[in-house]
């Protein structure tokens, strides 16, 4: 038998303990929202929260995209410079 067939459950509770762990900590600061002191950011603890607002206000939806200015043109075109190829002396 192999050493890990004969020692197989102490070798890995060893290389368990030998690991290094994650030290990050995660603190509710209220209100559903979540800081993870690893990252250094802030989670909202409800992972759909737009979902659960829209639900609780129907018209939500609406108020947003009234709110949003208008886009009438995107120019969507390169200019010339960037289209025409540049041809340099000397090339064959």
């Amino acid at each position: 038998m192999t050493l890990l067939k004969q020692n197989g459950l102490p070798a890995c509770l060893l290389a368990l303990t030998l690991s290094p762990h994650a030290s990050a900590a995660l603190f509710d600061r209220g209100n559903g929202m979540i800081y993870d002191s690893d990252l250094n950011i802030t989670w909202l603890a409800d992972a759909n929260y737009f979902k659960t607002q829209a639900d609780a206000d129907p018209t939500l939806i609406n108020e947003i995209i009234a709110a949003v200015p208008t886009i009438y043109s995107t120019p969507n075109v390169l200019p010339e410079s960037v289209l025409t190829p540049r041809v340099e002396s000397g090339s064959p």
